[in-house]
């Protein structure tokens, strides 16, 4: 995307897109630490399944929100 210049990508989102996506997230039960990720030896696979699912989740809704395409 925008033609492999990695700055467009390597800038803050707006505040009301990130609140959206952390709410989202929360509506799967999964919470958002920020854009860094972040796992670890405790979390089980059950964990990372439903963090999939939750993020599958938030897509959908934030589209259909039109805050993604």
């Amino acid at each position: 995307p925008y033609g492999n210049d990695y700055r467009k990508l390597d800038i803050e989102p707006p505040r009301k897109f990130t609140h959206a996506y952390r709410a989202a997230l929360l509506c799967g039960g999964v919470d958002w630490f920020g854009w860094g990720g972040l796992t670890s030896a405790a979390h089980t696979d059950n964990d990372v399944e439903q963090t999939v699912a939750a993020f599958d989740q938030a897509i959908d809704l934030l589209r259909g929100e039109k805050l993604v395409a």
